[in-house]
């Protein structure tokens, strides 16, 4: 009988890290998406802006708050790229046995904890995102009842 120094390799475990890395992807793309429609959406308030007033500083904050959380998002899409790799590392080298499941273990335990606070991050940015799309219609609003009463 050999004698392996390679860990025993924990198959239940390696289905459960591959499940959770299909579902970390998933959720990137979402992320993707969901950077698309911020870029969208700031181009539409840019647009926006145009058609008003340069003095008008409320729109200029706003549109300055919205361009600083579509960097936020992006970097935090980078950090999500960087956790999906991590894992998918940790995966490859469980399967060829060069992580032993402990380790493996404490690794997958980290990286849920890191992305645990990357969801919060990204849901504290939805709040904000809604915020600053509440205050943009406030100011279009204020804007065209401004004008239809400068038509009066």
């Amino acid at each position: 009988m050999a004698w392996s120094c390679k860990p025993k390799f924990d198959a239940e475990l390696h289905k459960e890290i591959a499940a959770e890395h299909e579902a970390l992807e998933a959720e990137h793309a979402s992320m993707v998406t969901a950077h698309e429609d911020l870029e969208k959406a700031h181009a539409s308030w840019v647009a926006a802006h145009a058609a008003l007033p340069e003095t008008d500083s409320l729109h200029l904050e706003v549109e300055g708050k919205h361009t600083a959380l579509i960097e936020k998002h992006q970097k935090l899409m980078l950090e999500h790229e960087a956790l999906i790799k991590k894992h998918a590392e940790i995966e490859a080298m469980h399967e060829t046995g060069e992580m032993s499941t402990e380790d493996v273990k404490a690794e997958h335990e980290a990286i849920k904890k890191e992305h645990e606070r990357m969801q919060s991050d990204h849901e504290a940015m939805e709040g904000e995102h809604a915020t600053m799309k509440s205050d943009h219609e406030q100011i279009m609003t204020e804007h065209e009842t401004s004008e239809e009463e400068s038509e009066e």
